[in-house]
């Protein structure tokens, strides 16, 4: 009979870590600061901003990676501003989304919502850093499937004090 437990007991242990969602390597996840009832279809996308240290006044932005939605899940980013230093930025402006990747010729854009740019535009201001309230939309129905690269600035006063272009991937 004990043995019988130890083995119940053993195997409940072993599916629970199997089950264990981490953080992969460039930080994004899919189960912070949202609950479980949207954590299971949204992806996080933290974006690490630091103070520059060879320019006083300007930042450095962390590659958060590519992240990839799938349209039919209706999964959406929530944008997560992480800053660490002495005088943050007034805000962090997300928005530019095009397809294929520059230097091809632009095809496709704004693959959020209704395609408006108000619905593929987010603006994360200094109170909202180190939350994840900042949720987009699904993407649109007729979205281009593929990469998208798009831009994250970060500004002071409405001045850009850095830049970063990465990836979003739109998949069935």
């Amino acid at each position: 009979m004990k043995r019988a437990l130890f083995f119940v007991l053993a195997a409940t242990l072993a599916f629970v870590f199997a089950c264990h969602s981490t953080q992969d390597g460039n930080r994004n996840s899919n189960d912070q600061n949202l609950g479980p009832a949207l954590a299971a279809t949204n992806k996080i996308v933290q974006i690490f901003v630091h103070d520059d240290p060879a320019r006083p006044g300007f930042y450095e932005i962390e590659d958060p990676g590519a992240v990839t939605l799938h349209k039919r899940k209706n999964q959406k980013i929530a944008w997560c501003v992480n800053y660490d230093g002495s005088t943050p930025p007034s805000d962090v402006l997300i928005d530019n989304f095009r397809s294929p990747p520059p230097p091809a010729p632009t095809t496709a854009t704004n693959p959020f919502g209704d395609g408006s740019a108000g619905d593929n535009t987010f603006t994360i201001p200094a109170v909202d850093f180190n939350f994840c309230r900042n949720l987009s939309k699904t993407p649109k129905a007729d979205a281009i499937l593929g990469n998208y690269k798009y831009d994250i600035t970060v500004r002071v006063g409405g001045a850009a004090r850095a830049h970063l272009d990465p990836v979003v991937i739109i998949e069935d």
